[in-house]
């Protein structure tokens, strides 16, 4: 005699308990890798930002005197050329502290798409090419 086969209370429980542990590793890594994703937005403009600091410095030369107030846009870019799908214009910033040393400031702001899931966090890039994480208050 064959019995019908089905399954068990039990069996579909242990299903279930394998699943919703495979979700709670899951979702944390996949959130990191979105949001390492997004960032790469923003690493890529702000090696833009520097090859073209890096120019500006060649083209001024170390006994200019205006380098205080220099701003994104003396470096050759629009108010829409840093504009991405996360990042726009106004998450980059530059300060120069004199020739050829600068520090670029990429910041999750209010219109960063998607900016409440995001680690309140600061992106620093300096002149030899070291990047570093600020953490907001």
């Amino acid at each position: 005699m064959n019995k019908p086969k089905a399954i068990l209370i039990e069996q579909m429980v242990i299903i279930a308990m394998v699943i919703v542990i495979a979700a709670c590793v899951m979702v944390p890594r996949v959130a990191r890798a979105v949001e390492s994703a997004i960032w790469t937005e923003a690493r890529l403009a702000a090696a833009q930002i520097k090859q073209n600091a890096q120019i500006f410095c060649s083209e001024k030369g170390p006994s200019w005197a205006g380098w205080k107030d220099v701003s994104i846009y003396e470096l050759g870019f629009t108010s829409k050329d840093l504009d991405g799908y996360y990042f726009k214009n106004d998450s980059y910033s530059i300060l120069f502290m004199g020739h050829n040393d600068f520090l670029i400031t990429i910041k999750v702001t209010s219109t960063t798409k998607g900016a409440e899931h995001f680690n309140r966090r600061t992106l620093t890039l300096d002149e030899q090419g070291n990047w570093g994480y600020v953490d907001a208050p």
